[in-house]
This record gives C-alpha cells, structure tokens and sequence, in this order.
C-alpha cells in the first residue's frame, strides 16, 4: 500500500461577528454570541406578537430573563465544558456569572403570577374576609420556603440541572393546580365604572393593599 497523504485543515477562520480586538472584550462578546441570543430573543418576540393583547412590561421581563438565561448563563456554562470559544476568562467567574444570570432571569419571571393570584383570591372570597384568605396563602407559600435550599442541595448530587427541573415542575404544577382548582368557580359580576367609585371600590382597594402587605411580611 502507498503512503497516503493526510491533509492537515487549516484553522477555523473568526466568526464574522467576531471582535477584531484582544482581551477580556473579545472574550465578553464571543461568549455572549450575539446572533445566537438574538435567534432565542426573536422566538418571544414571536410569541409576543401572537398573543390578543401585549403587555409591554411582562414582554420586556421576558426577553430580559432569556437574555439572562440563554445570552449569559448558558454560554458561560458551555466555555466551562472545553472552553470551545479559547477564551481567557477565568472559570471562577464564568462560573459566577452562570449562578447571576440564574438568579437574575428567575427574579425577572418569579412572581409575574403574584398580581394574578392576588386579584383572583381577593375576587372569590367576600370582603371582610379578604385580610384573612390573604394571610393564609402568604403564610403557607413562606411557611414552605425554608425546604427548597436542603432539596436543592440534595439533588444536585445527582444531576447539576435537578434543581433547575425541579424547581420549574413545582411552580408549573402549582400555578396549573390553582387553575384547575378554581376555573369552574364563579366570581361576582364586575361593577360599572360609575358603580366602583364609592366605598365599594375603596374597600376592594384597601383589601388588595392589605394583601401586598401581607404577603410583604409573612
């Protein structure tokens, strides 16, 4: 048999988004991956535009948490693995830039079902027991709270995504069980605009102030 030749490619060109400089701001973009993020990002604003009517504060939270999630977090998780895009950022801090970019996009959609919920308990239940179903549901959500990081711990043991899982199915499951619960419940027919400008509207007023107020310090 002859010798065969073994062709050697050659390197990879830049992408051509690429930053044509060095340092730490070549490193920053290329791990943001902009045309990538922007794909994510497109697929909410698609969404957005589906939907009967936009709400620009909760359009902007979520294009915010993506960001946070898949432009930060993910692609700092993924230079940790091999560090495909041969950047110089230290791991420590791509590792504490996944954990912020985390948190920060949970922050951003956690309690976009507070405003929901609260308007929704307040509706079905009568007004001088508004304070009192207000103090129970908080006190229950906070009473449970103290579980999460000994569960959390636990299960990154077994798989560093079991939290994330985990935590997404509990709060999935527990916005559907509400839904489930309380979506053949009748709630009171909806005053006129002339008809809420009375004590009736200052007392539903006060009682969802109450509520925040509760849910503040339970």
């Amino acid at each position: 048999m002859g010798n065969k030749v073994i062709a050697i490619p050659e390197a990879l060109a830049p992408a051509y988004y690429a930053a044509h400089t060095t340092g730490w701001r070549r490193d920053v973009w290329a791990v943001l991956h902009p045309p990538y993020t922007a794909w994510h990002l497109s697929y909410v604003l698609i969404g957005a535009s589906l939907a009967p009517t936009l709400n620009i504060v909760r359009l902007v939270a979520s294009v915010l948490a993506f960001f946070l999630a898949v432009g930060i977090a993910a692609h700092a998780l993924d230079e940790l693995r091999g560090r495909p895009l041969q950047t110089e950022i230290p791991g420590a801090a791509l590792m504490a830039a996944a954990a912020i970019g985390l948190l920060a996009a949970r922050t951003s959609l956690s309690q976009m079902d507070v405003p929901t919920r609260q308007a929704y308990v307040m509706a079905l239940v009568d007004p001088g027991e508004r304070t009192a179903a207000a103090a129970y549901t908080g006190t229950v959500r906070y009473l449970t709270r103290p579980f999460g990081p000994p569960v959390a711990g636990l299960a990154q043991t077994i798989s560093l995504g079991l939290p994330f899982l985990l935590c997404g199915a509990l709060k999935a499951g527990y916005d559907l069980t509400l839904w489930a619960w309380f979506r053949h419940v009748p709630l009171p027919a909806p005053q006129s605009p002339l008809a809420g400008t009375g004590a009736g509207a200052d007392a539903d007023a006060d009682a969802v102030e109450e509520a925040d107020a509760v849910e503040e310090l339970s």
